[in-house]
């Protein structure tokens, strides 16, 4: 999907993408991480499918609380594929976004040793709109982690 971005407020916008694989996968639209509901009726959002793989989802009157980075998460027994692109208002020549999902500002070292048995503490800066509150996890898949002795 590529970036997106409408002239005024209250403006029309629609993102759209082909989806296909075998187990047909399933589609979930979600909107700064956050998963919308695709069977609930409401005003501020349509998502759509047709037979041939084309997924959409239409928002009649874009408001600022509605811009922010749109993925759509396609998935099946054999894997997850995915999409995604900012949907914004350019006012007086800026484009604005509101919802930004969280990202590092200062990312912890690519390297870290510790001892064998000694504790390991991961630092690092975040920023998001909105604000990032509580917890990080640190995705644990496909990182390896060493433990070098030392004699």
């Amino acid at each position: 999907m590529d970036d997106l971005f409408v002239q005024n407020e209250g403006d029309s916008a629609v993102l759209t993408c082909m989806v296909s694989g075998k187990p047909k996968p399933d589609v979930v639209w979600l909107l700064n991480g956050r998963a919308l509901p695709s069977t609930v009726p409401t005003d501020q959002y349509k998502i759509r499918s047709w037979d041939d793989g084309t997924h959409s989802i239409e928002i009649p009157n874009l408001t600022r609380d509605l811009c922010g980075v749109y993925m759509v998460k396609a998935s099946n027994s054999l894997g997850v594929a995915h999409s995604q692109a900012t949907l914004g208002i350019t006012v007086e020549g800026e484009q604005v976004v509101r919802g930004v999902p969280a990202n590092f500002v200062k990312a912890p070292p690519k390297k870290i040793t510790v001892a064998e048995g000694g504790r390991l503490v991961l630092t690092c800066d975040v920023k998001g709109d909105p604000k990032p509150r509580g917890k990080i996890p640190f995705l644990k898949v496909a990182v390896w982690f060493h433990v070098i002795r030392i004699h």
